[in-house]
């Protein structure tokens, strides 16, 4: 694999979220058509409880990854800080742009990329890493900061850098709040009503009603500590449609509790459920619940697979039940 786009794909894929919308170096980066933004604090969500639980599941790195560190002075899990995402919230190109925090040794990297025989582009001075196979790509602005997106976005990216991008006032506004009180946060003013290809037939009907598409802005946030709480939260245009919404989210907790009752679904996924709490005031619906860090971790912890068992072995199966 190319080590440029390596880089990328190592960059992208620790793509969790985003950091503090307060900073302006991060928003004067955004897209100015942004109807997106969402973040983590990274050291934050790595120190906490959840944090250390999800590294210690990474300990046993892919080979490509750890030759990548060898060669870049970069491991994401360490060395990533905080990152601030801004998307216009529609599918394609040009969508999105990731701005990254972290500790970066551009001499080394550069140095590694020359060494595998590719080129750098240098624009404006930043020195930009490509990834031939697709569109995506990373800008090295200084040891402390990439950016990560398309091409043709970052360019536009290292230019705003003397012009700020202007953001809908509203949503710096929400971003804001929700960054300084939690670890991982979204806000959307982007319509949801194109929401496809939900598992729960019921859940897609709601995401595709008229409750859902009328929303004014959706936010959500998450805090890592002995508790992982979060809250989600809908501004919808009258008290009414609020009042409504809340009302249908209800019914599908209460069948989710009943499907769970019937079904060999884990306890911490019961209790999960039960948790959740629903309510209405004004125009805003929040949907707030809380599940204790171990459990969390039982309930994400990966499955072990069970190696089928041989040709030889299925023959030999096989004829001792025939005897």
């Amino acid at each position: 694999m190319r080590l440029s786009a390596l880089f990328v794909g190592a960059l992208l894929a620790w793509l969790p979220a985003a950091g503090s919308p307060t900073d302006p170096q991060l928003l004067s980066l955004a897209l100015p058509d942004s109807k997106v933004l969402a973040g983590i604090n990274v050291d934050q969500a790595r120190n906490s409880p959840y944090g250390q639980y999800l590294l210690s599941q990474t300990q046993d790195a892919a080979q490509h990854l750890q030759q990548f560190i060898v060669l870049t002075g970069f491991d994401p899990r360490r060395d990533l800080r905080e990152i601030f995402l801004s998307s216009t919230g529609q599918k394609g190109p040009h969508s999105g742009l990731a701005v990254i925090r972290g500790a970066f040794d551009i001499a080394k990297i550069l140095n590694a990329v020359k060494e595998k025989g590719q080129t750098v582009e240098t624009y404006n001075g930043v020195s930009i890493l490509s990834n031939p196979a697709k569109t995506e790509a990373v800008a090295l602005l200084d040891s402390t900061l990439a950016i990560a997106g398309g091409a043709t976005d970052i360019r536009a990216a290292i230019d705003r850098r003397s012009t700020p991008a202007r953001l809908d006032p509203a949503l710096v506004a929400k971003a804001s709040q929700l960054s300084a009180n939690s670890d991982a946060w979204f806000v959307s003013t982007a319509p949801l009503s194109g929401v496809r290809n939900v598992p729960d037939d019921q859940l897609q009907g709601v995401l595709q009603s008229e409750l859902i598409s009328k929303l004014e802005q959706v936010s959500g946030a998450i805090r890592l500590g002995s508790n992982v709480d979060a809250n989600l939260e809908g501004v919808a245009p009258t008290a009414q449609d609020a009042s409504a919404l809340a009302d249908v989210l209800r019914f599908l907790k209460n069948m989710a509790q009943m499907r769970a009752g019937q079904a060999n679904v884990p306890t911490e996924a019961t209790s999960l459920i039960q948790s959740i709490n629903i309510t209405a005031s004004a125009n805003v619906v929040q949907v707030a619940f809380s599940i204790p860090e171990n459990q969390l971790e039982r309930l994400t912890k990966p499955h072990k697979h069970t190696e089928p068992a041989s040709r030889p072995a299925r023959r030999t199966e096989r004829r001792m039940e025939r005897q």
